[in-house]
């Protein structure tokens, strides 16, 4: 049963029930959904309805969660054994045993990207924050920058690695600068206290300050405004995740993002049940819409960065010196932000 609660999760997912499906113990499958059905429309909160119809599949329907399910029963003539997933007018073909793997591991099952028009009130302006690592510093002072400048409830951002921090501060709107000063400088704190500094324990000090200073709804601020890279492991498959189910989904989400073993005492990370590392590794540019124009932000985009100030130091004076010069890099390059709307 919870295997197929994971299936029809909050997706619009269209599938078939072949003679593939139902052979022998398979039939559980229907089973299965038949109990769905009754459990759905038991419950006061579900609007599931099971219309039959003698001539075509029957449809099941969910305003609610805009989730649709066509089951249609075997037939013999028919050559077709695949699943089908439609949303948005795009098609994906799941093969039996990928259903199978999809049932145990929601992450298997297509992360379709939204259309814009489908989730935003006009065009979306495009901001693309590349991986960082330990200067993450200079990212929030180019952040700092942005949010003092423009007006930036249009815009969506992609990010990946460290760059996901500046991007989520800018989505929910809170005071890079202000960040900079408490949830950073925290942390640095914290990992100075130790004289492993940052290696094996970064990520698990980030984790926690960032639950302290981060909204409790931040995953619904975020939905569909804040496209996350990820690499999943071992097959380095790139994901780009862009909803979650809470807080804790987004943090973890974040940490799959910026996962480098040296911080950690782990290889990977788990998030949705799958491992992952550093997205940059598959994909260090996540432009969420392709056909849209967007800015790509990099830590060499508008000077020289040495091999060594990618480390993740501890020092406070460091992380300024490196705001800084974000603040600094930004200011001076001002008009390439020319499609941005500025603060009155």
């Amino acid at each position: 049963m919870e295997d197929i609660k994971e299936i029809l999760g909050e997706q619009h997912i269209i599938f078939k029930i072949t003679d593939e499906l139902i052979d022998n113990s398979d039939i559980d499958v229907v089973t299965d959904i038949q109990k769905l059905l009754s459990e759905a429309n038991s419950d006061p909160h579900s609007s599931c309805v099971l219309i039959p119809n003698s001539s075509d599949p029957d449809i099941l329907s969910s305003p609610d969660k805009n989730l649709q399910v066509l089951l249609s029963l075997p037939d013999k003539n028919l050559p077709d054994k695949n699943l089908q997933v439609t949303k948005n007018d795009l098609d994906y073909e799941l093969s039996y045993d990928e259903l199978i793997f999809s049932s145990k591991n929601r992450s298997k099952l297509p992360r379709l990207m939204p259309d814009w028009n489908e989730t935003l009130t006009k065009k979306p302006i495009q901001i693309v924050f590349g991986g960082c690592a330990g200067m993450y510093h200079y990212f929030l002072g180019v952040a700092s920058v942005l949010q003092d400048k423009f007006d930036l409830s249009n815009v969506v951002y992609g990010c990946v690695s460290g760059g996901s921090f500046p991007a989520l501060a800018l989505v929910l709107g809170l005071p890079v600068k202000e960040l900079h000063e408490t949830w950073n400088k925290e942390i640095l704190r914290d990992l100075s206290e130790s004289s492993l500094k940052a290696f094996t324990r970064l990520n698990g000090i980030v984790f926690e300050k960032s639950k302290k200073y981060i909204p409790s709804d931040s995953h619904k601020r975020a939905k569909d405004k804040l496209f996350i890279s990820l690499t999943e492991f071992p097959s380095l498959n790139n994901h780009i995740v862009h909803s979650w189910q809470n807080i804790d989904s987004l943090l973890d989400c974040i940490q799959a993002s910026c996962f480098i073993p040296l911080f950690d005492k782990r290889f990977w990370t788990i998030f949705d049940k799958i491992k992952y590392v550093d997205g940059g590794l598959s994909n260090n540019k996540p432009i969420p819409y392709p056909d849209l124009p967007y800015i790509y932000i990099t830590t060499n985009k508008w000077r020289e960065v040495p091999l060594h100030w990618y480390w993740c130091y501890t020092s406070e004076i460091w992380s300024d010196q490196l705001f800084n010069w974000g603040v600094e890099d930004t200011i001076k390059n001002l008009h390439e932000f020319k499609d941005f709307t500025p603060k009155a």
